[in-house]
């Protein structure tokens, strides 16, 4: 919960930034600094999600699929960003990006589950799956 709240933090951010750069440096300084906040989250949660929701025979896995976002976002970012900016100006690359963030980070918060016994789809094969070698 506390990953996806700070996911739309980052995704208000995202979009307060053109509005933070015409108003004032100090403000643009403040409204880059809570995307950092909101993006440093990640990594606590990367642990997290692989210790509660990974097959311990899949957690190298787990652990490429959930940094791969290092590497796809920038390649997503950079034509799509490049696209906005030649069509449109600058600022929307920012709405578009922070409103594609809010439509993620609400799926996230929906769909999401501290732990695999309290989501519904999860079935008790793959619950007993995840707990083989793992202490709780």
């Amino acid at each position: 919960m506390v990953f996806g709240l700070l996911g739309l933090l980052s995704a208000f951010a995202t979009t307060a930034i053109p509005v933070a750069a015409r108003f004032d440096l100090y403000c643009f300084v403040a409204v880059r600094t809570l995307q950092g906040i909101a993006y440093a989250a990640n990594f606590s949660v990367i642990g997290n999600f692989l210790n509660k929701w990974s097959y311990m025979k899949q957690s190298g896995l787990f652990i490429s699929v959930l940094v791969s976002f290092f590497q796809v976002s920038p390649a997503v970012t950079m034509p799509s960003g490049g696209y906005i900016c030649s069509h449109y100006q600058w600022p929307y690359i920012y709405y578009s990006h922070g409103i594609a963030s809010f439509v993620l980070f609400s799926f996230f918060i929906i769909a999401y589950r501290n732990s695999p016994h309290k989501h519904p789809l999860v079935t008790d094969i793959e619950l007993k799956k995840i707990a083989v070698g793992k202490e709780d």
